[in-house]
């Protein structure tokens, strides 16, 4: 009976185990009118995915094929217009790739977010994207997935 209370209070006190279904998280701010997104993409689903479709050679893998597999399933529009991730680096980290791209100057106030992902769904049916959004004084966070792969945020 001890034995079975100790083994019960261990397993309680035991810390829990997650599964994480998030396999991309991207940030979405501006400086000075220009429109920066930072995309950290876990590493291991990405090379699942890249050594799958991806017509690369093994160098440029991650670096091109990588940045190319998120503006293939990853799309932006602002004020209803589709903006170009323009790829400015790259970083690998011990589980994941980060990309940062530039979309461009805005000319004019960014009243309307809207955002679409099919990013990694082929691969794994739960995966989440995270996106989080920083314009002016404002923070939203979004999780695109199979059953809300798009999303709209409006500015006053």
């Amino acid at each position: 009976m001890i034995l079975n209370l100790l083994t019960a209070l261990l397993l309680l006190l035991s810390p829990p185990k997650f599964h994480s279904n998030v396999v991309a998280e991207l940030r979405l701010d501006n400086f000075e009118n220009e429109l920066f997104l930072e995309a950290s993409l876990d590493k291991r689903m990405l090379a699942v995915a890249l050594m799958s479709e991806a017509d690369c050679p093994p160098k440029e893998m991650l670096p091109n094929c990588g940045s190319q597999y998120l503006i293939d399933h990853f799309e932006i529009l602002i004020n209803g217009k589709v903006v170009s991730l323009q790829k400015q680096a790259m970083e690998i980290r011990k589980d994941q790739v980060v990309f940062r791209y530039y979309l461009g100057d805005m000319n004019e106030k960014i009243h309307l977010v809207e955002a679409r992902s099919d990013y990694m769904i082929e691969y794994h049916e739960h995966s989440e994207l995270k996106l989080n959004v920083v314009l002016y004084d404002t923070f939203r966070q979004y999780s695109l997935n199979v059953s809300r792969p798009k999303m709209k945020m409006h500015l006053s």
